[in-house]
């Protein structure tokens, strides 16, 4: 991490901690609607993550040119 707390504060709301281990504890404890609510949840925030990821970094390709092969 940074120096700079603002720095590093940007950077960890960029990270998601999901843990291999934890996963598998709230398999065995959750019936199958709540997990999946809960996944339904994870998979909300994933999207958030990555929505913002593409609004910060918009990248074009220009202008492409397909050419067909002669022979």
């Amino acid at each position: 991490m940074s120096d700079n707390p603002n720095k590093a504060d940007k950077q960890m709301e960029k990270q998601i901690f999901i843990s291999g281990d934890g996963g598998l504890c709230v398999f065995n404890l959750l019936p199958p609607r709540q997990l999946g609510l809960q996944f339904a949840l994870i998979s909300d925030r994933f999207d958030f993550y990555v929505d913002e990821h593409f609004k910060t970094r918009r990248r074009t390709l220009g202008f492409i040119r397909i050419w067909r092969k002669i022979g």
